[in-house]
């Protein structure tokens, strides 16, 4: 049974979705990959033409849906892939300590903390979203009108979410990782370990220890949110990492900074 993404419906997603059987699902750890081609088949989900691919992963979850309703509760989770609907585009990593959300039909809303990065385009609009900040401008407008910023790591009230619909999988305890084409998605249990290196490319000392973390990546960009206090400093040919207390920085072929364990990066080459 395909799990939904939450959020608030436009008409045609109701349409496609307006006799949806009744259904409830509980997952442990799960971690999956997928792409998927639907579109004109009068079925519930497949009506309306869309294309993509979607990676996701997390330790826990739960949800419901019927017809135009539809609610889900999860624990650390990420998720990263891309879209094409009708004539809206866009793509979207995800990574999230928490979150419980529902809909019915076009209301929607969501709570939860987490981070999400990507964009979302279509003649009439487009969305843009930087570690949870997000802006919108809507181009049937005059002038265009940005919508309100979530903030980084909010509690906030989310609308107009970028999420596939694709099959899940279950993984192995305490954490879940997924791949597909260039998307990358991991969540984690609580984890610790200590290292030290001297090579001829490589020398440092780091220890690691984190709560819990869910990271994703599309492509060059990566957003990791956690709880963590990595704490040393490791030099090799084409990174220098230095960290305390889980907030840092990497600089050379990794561009990144931390903050108590929360990342972004970008792999420059």
């Amino acid at each position: 049974m395909s799990k939904p993404c939450i959020t608030d419906q436009s008409l045609l997603d109701m349409i496609d979705n307006f006799d949806r059987p009744g259904g409830a699902y509980a997952d442990g750890p799960y971690a999956d990959a997928d792409t998927y081609a639907d579109g004109f088949t009068n079925k519930p989900g497949k009506r309306l033409p869309k294309a993509g691919a979607v990676a996701q992963a997390g330790v826990a979850r739960a949800g419901a849906q019927w017809r135009i309703f539809q609610a889900e509760a999860k624990g650390p989770n990420a998720s990263a892939g891309a879209e094409a609907k009708g004539l809206e585009a866009g793509a979207m990593a995800r990574a999230e300590i928490g979150s419980a959300a529902a809909s019915a039909g076009p209301v929607g809303v969501k709570v939860g903390l987490g981070v999400d990065t990507g964009v979302k385009i279509s003649p009439t609009k487009a969305e843009v979203k930087f570690l949870g900040y997000h802006l919108a401008f809507n181009f049937s407008k005059r002038p265009l009108q940005p919508a309100k910023k979530a903030g980084s790591l909010p509690l906030s009230l989310d609308h107009h979410l970028f999420c596939p619909i694709s099959k899940m999988s279950s993984s192995g305890p305490g954490r879940a990782r997924a791949e597909q084409s260039i998307f990358e998605v991991e969540t984690k249990g609580p984890s610790a370990s200590a290292s030290a290196e001297a090579n001829g490319l490589e020398v440092g000392a780091m220890a690691r220890a984190e709560v819990g973390s869910a990271s994703a990546s599309v492509g060059p960009v990566g957003v990791k949110v956690g709880l963590g206090v990595d704490t040393g400093v490791k030099v090799g040919p084409s990174n220098v990492e230095a960290k305390f207390l889980g907030t840092g920085v990497t600089v050379g072929r990794t561009v990144g900074i931390s903050l108590f364990g929360n990342e972004l990066s970008f792999n420059l080459w």
